[in-house]
């Protein structure tokens, strides 16, 4: 379902990176937060935008690996 939401916790997990480096991909723009919600600053994603960048990421993993 394209509405699918998910905690920055489980867009990192599924991505295999930090909560640091989703951050940093949050201020450069890579991948945003659909919702920021109460005074902590918690992050939640939309699943499909968390696959997107999962797929854009494997695709340059896989060129990088073909250009060696």
């Amino acid at each position: 379902m394209s509405g699918d939401l998910v905690l920055a916790r489980d867009a990192a997990r599924l991505l295999n990176v930090s909560l640091v480096t989703l951050s940093d991909w949050d201020r450069k723009g890579v991948l945003r937060p659909t919702l920021r919600l109460g005074n902590y600053g918690l992050r939640v994603y939309r699943l499909a935008d968390v696959e997107r960048v999962a797929r854009e990421r494997q695709a340059a993993q896989a060129t990088a690996a073909g250009v060696r």
